[in-house]
């Protein structure tokens, strides 16, 4: 083998090596995820060396520099009277929140549950400590303030007509009959709203199927609930 041949097999050697370690680096790079902005893993979704495929998920991430989303499930009597933009107050338990501004941003039917829609808050100010799935609690306003709102009634046990004026049904004990009974509605959450009204404590009230009752109907005030007489 002359010299020159063994210098045309470790340049081929050299080149291929060369071509090798490219790969390999390219490889390597496929391996290193970045992320375009401030954030967290707040989970991860797939072992270590695990194979996998084309658009799989391999992690959850949480960006540091946006605002957190909270969503809320709210009867469809509310819904009509919140509006895009306004604001509200919530508070997060798990990172000792007592009082967060929050705004409303979007609100949608919810397909699963036709007399409910969900509603997505915005917070105002940056929690760079949230993750995914932490438990909120939102006080939705509709009003300026809860002054002179001293009854918590159910979602469920009162209806909001098309002109804003809002009623429930009393029970009267003594004439067996129901009373509508008209109010007004303050802040509400999840699992019910503040009124105001000619309302008593320990009078009964009825709290589903309001919408199918009419003033003056004969009732029965049982043990576990009243029950209508039908005439």
């Amino acid at each position: 083998m002359t010299l020159k041949s063994c210098l045309c097999i470790n340049s081929n050697a050299v080149s291929n090596a060369e071509s090798a370690l490219l790969s390999a680096q390219q490889q390597l790079d496929d391996t290193i995820i970045t992320v375009p902005y401030d954030s967290v893993v707040s989970e991860v979704l797939v072992e270590p060396q695990e194979q996998v495929g084309a658009l799989q998920p391999i992690v959850r991430i949480l960006r540091q520099d946006t605002r957190s989303q909270i969503e809320v499930l709210i009867d469809e009597s509310l819904a009509t009277h919140l509006a895009i933009g306004s604001h509200h107050v919530a508070s997060v338990p798990a990172l000792s929140i007592d009082t967060l501004d929050v705004t409303l941003q979007e609100i949608t039917a919810n397909n699963s549950q036709l007399t409910t829609y969900r509603t997505t808050f915005v917070t105002n100010d940056v929690l760079r400590n949230a993750i995914d799935g932490l438990s909120a609690t939102v006080s939705i306003s509709i009003t300026p303030s809860n002054t002179g709102f001293r009854w918590f009634i159910p979602h469920g046990s009162y209806l909001i007509m098309p002109k804003g004026e809002a009623y429930l049904f009393r029970i009267d004990e003594q004439e067996q009959r129901l009373e509508q009974v008209a109010i007004k509605i303050g802040d509400f959450n999840e699992e019910g709203v503040f009124v105001s009204g000619e309302l008593k404590e320990g009078q009964w009230v009825v709290s589903r199927g309001v919408k199918y009752l009419s003033n003056g109907q004969t009732v029965h005030a049982g043990v576990n609930r009243p029950e209508l007489i039908n005439e």
